[in-house]
């Protein structure tokens, strides 16, 4: 089982193992980019081998209700993955609190080196290794450590870790005058502003407006614009904004009410 709000990483996995023949359940968001935590439960099957929830959507930002799926998936036996890897020095992450049975994390998000990252599993969590011939990382994945980039991204959580307060204060003082800006400009919809959200993500549609159009006018106003495969992504100073498969949901909902409203 799959919410359809992971990271393309998450979701790619899936859909190949669904095109392998394995069944995958995918649970859709609220219109807020949110995941019922009951809604999700409702459809653990007594064949259900695996529940995959973000902890923080990496397009939207919104927060999802991980600690209560993984406390209700464990009494049926279900274990959890969590990816928090946009979520790591940007919130506070207990892995006890949360409860899941494996959790991911990313150096490159906190600072730490490119290529870095970890993979938490619980004492009670069982895994087969996809990398094999070495007795590395408890033979959990075969291959030399990489040394400097795994301290560094043990320096990098410290720091993240000591500075994480006065971090999110800035964050979340910068969102709170930006979008307060963008509430000015008529049928500006920023999503999941009523969720819980990481302080340093805005997602933002600009109803009625043709998408090439706001492209050519903000390269024209000096904003970089990107479009990687499968985003649609703006560049403004050191923030980045991006729509893609994770927001088809949210951004119907919204565009289905301002049709009606409009017609």
């Amino acid at each position: 089982m799959v919410s359809a709000v992971e990271h393309p990483s998450v979701e790619a996995t899936a859909r190949g193992l669904e095109a392998a023949g394995m069944e995958v359940s995918w649970i859709r968001p609220d219109s807020q980019g949110c995941i019922d935590a009951e809604a999700m439960m409702a459809a653990v099957r007594e064949d259900t081998c695996l529940v995959c929830l973000v902890l923080a959507n990496n397009v939207v930002g919104t927060l999802q209700p991980v600690a209560e799926v993984a406390s209700a998936c464990r009494q049926v036996g279900v274990p959890v993955l969590c990816d928090a890897v946009q979520a790591l020095g940007k919130i506070s992450v207990h892995v006890d609190e949360l409860g899941v049975d494996y959790l991911t994390l990313g150096a490159h998000k906190f600072y730490g080196p490119l290529g870095a990252a970890a993979l938490w599993t619980a004492k009670r969590s069982e895994m087969v290794p996809l990398l094999l011939g070495g007795s590395q990382e408890r033979r959990r994945r075969a291959g030399t450590e990489n040394v400097p980039a795994i301290v560094g991204m043990g320096k990098a959580a410290e720091v993240a870790r000591l500075e994480l307060q006065d971090r999110q204060r800035h964050v979340e003082d910068l969102r709170r005058r930006f979008e307060s800006g963008l509430r000015t400009i008529p049928d500006v919809v920023i999503h999941g502003a009523k969720a819980q959200r990481l302080g340093n993500t805005s997602h933002v549609a600009f109803l009625g407006v043709d998408n090439q159009s706001l492209l050519i006018r903000l390269d024209l106003a000096g904003f970089a614009v990107l479009i990687p495969e499968g985003h649609f992504a703006v560049v403004a100073g050191n923030n980045v904004f991006f729509l893609n498969h994770a927001t088809i949901e949210i951004a119907t909902q919204i565009n289905q009410r301002f049709l009606t409203r409009t017609h």
